[in-house]
């Protein structure tokens, strides 16, 4: 992967790798993950009433955690998990440092809005090709745009079993 110039092998190292890198030099930016900002806005509203008032729920892939705050808003417990542990570091962030988190909200949420500090969100490190929780355990999953970064079908299939054991 890469997003201009030399081309790599696509390994689930490699993928894992390139999100390390751009948790690195992007930094506490959540655009991070994805670019175009409105995008994201648009993905969280598209998700929020399909998850409202479930009970646990997990956000697979879920980069900077960004999202997975707004989605903690309506949900009694929601987990954020990434394979990229400086993804999962720069997550962890919004929960350790008020400060940082109504800087990045203030910043970042539409219109500006900082939404209530989530006290029912955690951030883990996880594996959508083995997520490490029993059948049935989740109400909901999330996976935004994770099954393109995973490099080979089998992969997908693999975490489209997995997503929907869980």
């Amino acid at each position: 992967m890469s997003r201009q110039g030399k081309r790599h092998t696509r390994t689930l190292a490699n993928v894992k790798d390139f999100w390390n890198k751009e948790a690195r030099e992007w930094g506490e930016n959540p655009r991070v993950t994805i670019r175009d900002h409105y995008f994201r806005l648009l993905e969280i509203d598209t998700v929020l009433p399909i998850i409202k008032d479930r009970d646990n729920v997990l956000d697979i892939g879920c980069g900077t955690g960004f999202s997975s705050i707004f989605y903690a808003q309506v949900v009694n417990e929601m987990i954020g998990a990434d394979y990229a542990e400086l993804m999962v570091e720069r997550a962890q962030r919004f929960l350790d440092d008020r400060k940082y988190y109504k800087k990045i909200m203030k910043t970042y949420s539409r219109d500006g809005k900082i939404p209530k500090y989530p006290t029912n969100l955690q951030y883990e490190i996880g594996d959508i090709a083995n997520i490490n929780y029993p059948n049935k355990y989740f109400d909901a999953v999330i996976a935004d745009r994770v099954l393109v970064n995973l490099p080979t079908v089998e992969l997908q299939t693999r975490a489209i079993s997995e997503v929907s054991r869980v």
